[in-house]
């Protein structure tokens, strides 16, 4: 299975997510008229990521480089270098939701996917789907029939890795009025995918 690796700053995203679904777990689980709120990971990536480690400056390295020796012999060295992924920041959220539904393309990350679900101990609804999550999202769950939207929330975290979410599937989500969305939107990152690879170069004519 392919590994995951996210910068430092996927930590600090993924804990304002996890307040986010604990407040609206805990809202939800109070109202007595909703019968069922959801989870939906647009992006769900494999439940687990490796942090890439920042580069230090150089007027730390000599700090770094004891800190480094100090830690050399630690055990837990390496596990501290992975953080949950959203999949297991949502199922961890208590109150739980009443279901769980993950998206992505990836057929490994798909795979880590089915295994986190197999291993789960404790029961949940889970579904996973391997697909186009713009698409899916447009008419399996905006213009689904099956949910009785006014006894039932959502919420879609979508954290793309450029630009791969349609605006109109944002738009469709947002005519529910019931589903909310938690948007991570990259902007570094998607600057970087969009600009062209190759370099060219300029003609000026006076």
């Amino acid at each position: 299975m392919a590994e995951s690796v996210v910068g430092p700053w996927a930590v600090e995203k993924l804990e304002h997510l996890r307040k986010y679904l604990h407040a609206y777990a805990t809202i939800m689980q109070k109202q007595k008229w909703c019968t069922g709120y959801h989870y939906i990971d647009a992006f769900a990536g494999p439940g687990a990521h490796k942090v890439r480690q920042s580069k230090p400056s150089q007027k730390h390295d000599n700090q770094r480089a004891l800190l480094d020796v100090a830690a050399f012999a630690s055990q837990q060295e390496e596990q501290k270098r992975y953080i949950a992924g959203s999949p297991r920041i949502a199922l961890g959220i208590v109150p739980a939701f009443t279901s769980y539904l993950f998206i992505d393309r990836s057929p490994s990350r798909v795979a880590a996917l089915e295994v986190l679900k197999a291993n789960y101990e404790d029961p949940r609804k889970i579904r996973i789907v391997k697909t186009n999550c713009s698409r899916y999202l447009s008419e399996r769950v905006a213009k689904s029939s099956r949910v009785d939207w006014k006894r039932h929330r959502a919420i879609v975290f979508l954290d793309p890795f450029g630009m791969q979410v349609r605006w109109d599937t944002i738009v469709e989500l947002a005519r529910t009025k019931v589903i909310e969305i938690f948007l991570n939107f990259p902007v570094g990152m998607a600057i970087q995918h969009l600009l062209p690879r190759r370099a060219e170069k300029l003609s000026v004519t006076r």
